[in-house]
């Protein structure tokens, strides 16, 4: 899982059971123990994190909300080494992530995608079947609440822009006018069409992010979740009796804890 989706994990996991302890870190979450560790800052009710418009000040003004990750150069890219940021503050992504369509874009891959992991690569119920559900149950789709193919009870609220480009507009109207076999639909994930607008993770009614900080922990009175700040995984130790993980900051002492019953790692998109 990357850094927005443990948020999810570990808020149900909190609220499914109350007695569960554990320790959850951006980019990894270790379930019985008592701490929450965050490899950046917190990111809650920062006006540069709840409002999708000031994302850009994000990279201009120095903060330590993104890990910079260098890449190795090769043929693709001409030997070209480029270098990637990827959200570091709780929430990961969808705490960071620009408001244009490209990156802040809501898309749902296929049914078809999903159940080739199952039928194709052998994981049985991580087909369509199962997986949409969940999916639904994450959503709130604004422009249309009850539609079949959406939910309308999640906590992360989906939206249209309120204007449109002139000219994508007069194109879109003149392709379907030239080819009448082609129709506008207005969703891109309604299974059994295609679409030609997309919608963002932000909320229609206040203009604020849908992160999954803010609408999986920061919203909820999580008594067995604690949240720590600034720390990475450093080590993972095991043995018969129990196993012992280490984390770290290069500024502050490591930090040991002993797990109960279960350790789990999350990670984000790249890792460390």
């Amino acid at each position: 899982m990357g850094r927005a989706s443990s948020c999810i994990a570990a808020s149900r996991l909190a609220e499914a059971d109350p007695d569960l302890k554990f320790l959850y870190t951006a980019p990894l979450t270790y379930y019985c123990l008592p701490k929450v560790l965050e490899a950046g800052p917190h990111s809650r009710e920062l006006d540069y994190h709840v409002q999708p418009g000031r994302y850009l000040s994000n990279l201009l003004i120095p903060r330590e909300v993104f890990s910079f990750h260098l890449g190795k150069g090769g043929k693709g890219t001409g030997e070209r080494m480029h270098v990637v940021p990827s959200g570091r503050a709780l929430g990961g992504g969808s705490s960071v992530n620009s408001y244009i369509r490209i990156v802040m874009m809501y898309m749902r891959p296929a049914p078809s995608d999903y159940d080739d992991w199952e039928t194709n690569h052998g994981n049985k119920g991580w087909g369509s079947k199962e997986l949409i559900p969940l999916l639904k149950k994450a959503e709130t789709y604004q422009p249309n609440p009850h539609h079949p193919s959406h939910g309308y009870s999640g906590p992360l609220k989906i939206s249209f822009a309120s204007g449109h480009r002139n000219v994508g507009e007069e194109l879109i109207e003149v392709g379907t006018a030239i080819d009448k076999s082609q129709s506008r639909a207005p969703d891109l994930n309604a299974f059994d069409s295609t679409g030609s607008t997309t919608g963002r993770y932000i909320d229609s009614n206040t203009g604020r992010r849908s992160d999954t900080a803010h609408d999986y922990i920061y919203n909820k009175d999580l008594k067995n979740l604690t949240i720590q700040r600034h720390r990475r995984k450093s080590q993972v130790r095991t043995n018969l009796w129990k196993p012992a993980n280490t984390f770290r900051n290069h500024n502050k002492p490591r930090l040991h804890r002993n797990i109960r019953d279960q350790c789990k790692g999350s990670q984000g998109f790249h890792g460390f």
